[in-house]
């Protein structure tokens, strides 16, 4: 009877695992590539199978990962960039990993129904999200792989035979791991304990021989990953024994086994519920996840206690599993400088870890249950179901947000190339957006992309295109805000959201003003539009000889406060008009010339008023037959720090221009401070 009960919870266990697993990641097969994959895209075309071994080649082992790196050329030639292909890689390997885990806890205490609880708390797990559902970058997945393999040939080792063979197994396992990400930097601590621990008393010889194996590889990876070639290996140093370094031996791991529990995903639910400001947000995580860490120490610790008599394998599979979470954070104890001085773990470190995290609470479960802690076993199942339902709600969100974020960037991308399929030989990207993104100031006027959008197109063109490879070194148009040209060979390629840097570089290169592609994006509608036409009449407008024309034969009019008109001419900086207004109406200034001229800019001087951040511009000209023609638009179109923003477009033959106010300000009025006109001059 009572195996008829465990046998009919884990098919139930193991359907709402099935279900969890659905909800999740049904859409992950199709969300985009995030941030990271254009990177080493560029890396795989600049470098090809030489990426494989670059670093070892050029003296820098300081991330040495050449199986990963072989992993990612080969898929790069199967799938180029079918974002598919490498989200169900991510998804097998992340399945694979859940397996594992059911099989290594099966093994050890031998109930399916905790085993699946283990799988099922392991892919709940909000420290799957950066890993499953950023394509490309998932392959760091398969260190985890390696790893659980590793752990479950070693807890076949007490009974094992053939200890040379297995022990070799495990050694070249661990290596594969560490060469595919050195997040599996743990093994080496791990594997040795869990042989120590297993090994029967007076079997010293046989834990010897098994590891033997282990050690020279291991001995090799670490002299090959310290002691560096070169300048540009991690080299041990006496800061190593500084005091810093001896707290995070203490700290990190209770941390990470803190943060595996409540992650910043999860604490970010409870931030939103309990309004805690941003600012403190890791500071309440890091003192949080500290004395979480300490809490399921300290609590294995009296469970082995307890256990260590009666269910002696259960309380040292106890110790193992700790042993695994903890060793998995010291990796991140050796980073040095600045860059190891963070104190939330990102998702996508946590994943290693979640494995044992994973097992450790089944098992505390198990362990209550063995103890007759009926109590205990209550708060534990509520808190596995808080645990698990907070995990799917994040991830499933997670992965909407993902996917409609990824939507809109492959949109905007297939518009661009629809649009012009071929480049020519020197290509010029323009882009106007109306908002920044990713916490960048406001002067970043981005598109919604996470890494430089010049290398994204390089990179989204490189097929058809066959880029110079110079074009993908040194990380060219990489970072979120650069902008720049480059030569090579008889191809020429730039990107630039800076107008005025846009046309002087042009200038400078000699570039044919048809050479430039660009597109304006509307943050509210998500909608990009080709503006290629009105860029190069700009660039026209720019480059074109002019004058000024004076304003004081011109009329002017205005659709609000047309009493003070005058002052936006007056010659005066400090005096200035005001529509009184807030210019979230429509609102325009319309400029009647004493005579026909061929206009080229308008500049619009707003001095020191910093409510104008918000502006935006429509200029529209008058033709001979009265009808107005638009020559000129950006929702938002904020003036430099002086207070100047000049509006350049075609030259165009006119006797009135109108300039309408487009941006938009719940308070502050449209402020013009001075008014220019120039005229190009044949």
């Amino acid at each position: 009877m009572k195996s008829k009960k465990i046998l009919s919870s884990s098919r139930i266990l193991l359907f709402i695992g099935i279900i969890i697993f659905i909800i999740i990641y049904h859409k992950v097969p199709f969300i985009f590539f995030q941030q990271d994959e254009w990177y080493a895209f560029g890396n795989i075309i600049d470098l090809g199978s030489k990426l494989i071994f670059h670093r070892f080649a050029v003296g820098d082992v300081n991330h040495f990962v050449p199986l990963n790196s072989f992993i990612g050329v080969t898929l790069y030639e199967i799938f180029g960039l079918n974002y598919v292909g490498y989200n169900i890689v991510d998804l097998l390997l992340h399945f694979i990993n859940a397996f594992l885990v059911f099989a290594i806890a099966l093994k050890i205490n031998k109930k399916k129904s905790i085993a699946l609880l283990s799988a099922i708390l392991f892919v709940s797990s909000t420290s799957a999200v950066q890993l499953v559902m950023w394509p490309f970058v998932g392959l760091n997945m398969l260190t985890l792989t390696f790893a659980l393999l590793v752990w479950f040939t070693v807890l076949g080792y007490p009974i094992g035979k053939r200890l040379y063979f297995n022990g070799l197994i495990v050694a070249l396992l661990t290596i594969m791991a560490l060469m595919t990400n050195e997040y599996a930097g743990g093994l080496l601590i791990f594997v040795p304990a869990l042989t120590i621990i297993f090994t029967k008393k007076g079997r010293i010889h046989d834990a010897f021989s098994f590891l033997l194996p282990f050690l020279v590889l291991g001995l090799g990876y670490i002299i090959i990953r310290f002691n560096a070639a070169g300048n540009g290996g991690m080299i041990l140093n006496e800061s190593i024994l500084s005091k810093p370094f001896l707290l995070k031996i203490i700290q990190f791991p209770l941390q990470y086994l803190g943060q595996s529990i409540f992650s910043k995903e999860t604490f970010l639910i409870f931030t939103s519920i309990f309004r805690i400001r941003l600012e403190l947000i890791e500071v309440v995580l890091r003192s949080i996840s500290l004395i979480v860490g300490s809490f399921i120490v300290v609590a294995s610790l009296i469970s082995v206690n307890a256990l260590k008599r009666k269910y002696p394998n259960i309380a040292k599979n106890l110790v193992i599993v700790l042993v695994f979470i903890l060793a998995s954070s010291l990796p991140f104890v050796l980073i040095p400088g600045e860059a190891g001085e963070f104190v939330v773990f990102a998702p996508r470190y946590l994943y290693f870890g979640m494995a044992g995290v994973a097992i450790l609470i089944a098992l505390l479960i198990e362990t209550t249950f063995l103890l007759n802690k009926r109590k205990i076993v209550k708060i534990i199942g509520l808190f596995v179901v808080i645990f698990i339902s907070f995990g799917v709600f994040g991830n499933w969100k997670h992965s909407n947000d993902l996917f409609q974020v990824g939507k809109q960037r492959e949109d905007i991308l297939n518009k661009i190339k629809e649009s012009y399929f071929h480049l020519p030989d020197k290509t010029v990207f323009f882009t106007q957006s109306n908002t920044s993104y990713f916490g960048l100031p406001e002067g970043y006027r981005i598109l919604p992309f996470q890494s430089g959008f010049g290398q994204t197109l390089l990179v989204w063109y490189q097929l058809t295109e066959n880029f110079p490879r110079e074009f993908f070194q040194n990380r060219f148009l990489w970072e979120i805000t650069e902008q720049g040209y480059k030569i090579a060979g008889d191809r020429g390629f730039g990107y630039f959201r800076d107008f005025d840097l846009m046309a002087k570089t042009i200038d400078e290169k000699s570039i044919p003003a048809d050479s430039v592609i660009a597109f304006r994006y509307d943050s509210s509608s998500q909608k990009i539009e080709d503006i290629s036409i009105e860029v190069r009449g700009r660039l026209d407008g720019y480059l074109a000889k002019k004058k000024e024309v004076l304003m004081s034969e011109m009329g002017l009019n205005s659709s609000l406060n047309l009493k003070e008109i005058n002052l936006l001419r007056d010659k005066n900086r400090k005096t200035f008009w005001d529509s009184k207004l807030p210019y979230m109406y429509p609102q325009s200034v319309e400029v009647i010339l004493g005579r026909e001229g061929k206009i080229a800019q308008i500049q619009i001087d707003s001095y020191n008023n910093k409510d104008q951040n918000e502006v935006g511009y429509k200029v529209s000209v008058e033709g001979d037959d009265g009808n107005w023609e638009e020559v000129f638009y950006a929702k938002r179109y904020p003036p430099s720090k002086d207070g100047v923003v000049n509006l350049y477009f075609e030259p165009k033959y006119t006797k009135r221009v109108k300039i309408e106010q487009v941006g938009y300000h719940a308070f502050a009025t449209w402020v013009i401070h001075e008014l220019r006109i120039y005229e190009k001059i044949d």
